[in-house]
């Protein structure tokens, strides 16, 4: 039925602001679609989600265009329509399930800490080799990231060990992928004897993916910092870090921030340690994680960073060792790799 162009200004007018992308997706269900007609008329049309659509003809009056239908906004999950707002993690009812990465764990309920993990011995980091470190043929693991989304990843510090130089103290760490970056510092911990192991809440020490798992799929470079503590610097640290993260606009966690620029966390971190005089910086290392190997650390991953020095007659000597706990999770990818 042909519907003359002053009744349909209106809708017109809606489907001229909303676009044409709902034509995309929306199709009609009628018999005019090669039908002549006049310039600038327009006909009723059924959009597949049974909604009613409109379409006008062209200005030569060859034909109708395609239908044009109005956005029936985000939807709520359950009504048969995947809306924009709905993934088929947060609603596979409407959705669909989520395609499976046969090398990482699905995304649902992987944002908790796992109760065990299996060591990447290609991941410690050591001054030299420890009888404590399990035993490793040196070789890289082969990884398998067909059909995989990128790594969704939270990484946190574990545990720290005083070997030697017991001590209270605190860490400062912080991650980039060179797109954005995370810092991370620690609570003091109680004064560990040598030998004694202190085990960080699951809530804390968290570097990367604080605010929730985290998408990262460039090369990972962590930067570890323990501090030993000798005087009442630490609030002066956390101030020093909070400060600099306002100015920057990161999002903000008890004990961490996180930032959209790549650099910006370094930048944070150094502002904590030179807040930190008076007490004394005691370990220092770095390491870049492959990002071929990021979707194996969505397996309940860890891996340990140890370092020890000899203070000499009268000096520090201390041996100290981080635990570093990894977990996540990856979608099945629907392009191909």
């Amino acid at each position: 039925m042909t519907i003359r162009k002053a009744a349909v200004l209106g809708f017109l007018g809606l489907a001229t602001a909303i676009g044409c992308a709902g034509s995309e997706t929306e199709r009609a269900v009628d018999s005019d679609a090669g039908a002549d007609c006049n310039p600038n008329d327009a006909v009723t049309c059924l959009c597949a989600s049974g909604d009613p659509g409109i379409k006008v003809c062209a200005t030569d009056g060859s034909k109708f265009g395609s239908c044009v239908c109005q956005d029936a906004g985000p939807g709520t999950c359950g009504d048969t329509r995947c809306s924009s707002a709905e993934t088929c993690r947060t609603c596979p009812k409407d959705c669909g399930v989520c395609p499976k990465c046969a090398s990482a764990p699905t995304c649902t309920g992987a944002e908790g800490v796992p109760s065990s993990t299996t060591p990447r011995l290609d991941l410690y980091v050591a001054d030299k080799p420890y009888k404590e470190f399990p035993k490793s043929d040196g070789g890289v693991p082969s990884f398998s990231n067909q059909g995989c989304d990128d790594a969704q990843l939270r990484i946190r510090l574990e545990k720290v060990k005083t070997y030697k130089g017991g001590s209270e103290l605190y860490c400062v760490i912080n991650a980039t992928d060179g797109k954005t970056s995370e810092v991370a510092i620690t609570p003091k911990t109680k004064a560990l004897k040598d030998g004694e192991t202190y085990s960080f809440a699951p809530d804390v020490g968290l570097f990367w993916g604080q605010k929730d798992l985290k998408a990262t799929s460039s090369n990972l470079t962590i930067t570890y910092n323990c501090v030993r503590v000798k005087s009442d610097a630490f609030a002066a640290v956390l101030k020093a870090a909070g400060d600099a993260s306002a100015q920057a606009g990161g999002y903000a966690g008890p004990y961490g921030w996180a930032f959209g620029i790549g650099s910006i966390g370094a930048n944070i971190a150094a502002a904590a340690i030179q807040a930190s005089s008076g007490d004394e910086q005691v370990l220092n290392a770095q390491q870049t994680i492959d990002a071929s190997g990021l979707i194996d650390l969505t397996n309940n991953r860890s891996w340990e960073v140890r370092k020890s020095q000899d203070g000499g007659f009268g000096g520090f000597s201390w041996d100290w060792d981080l635990t570093i706990q990894t977990w996540g999770c990856a979608d099945g990818s629907t392009a191909p790799n």
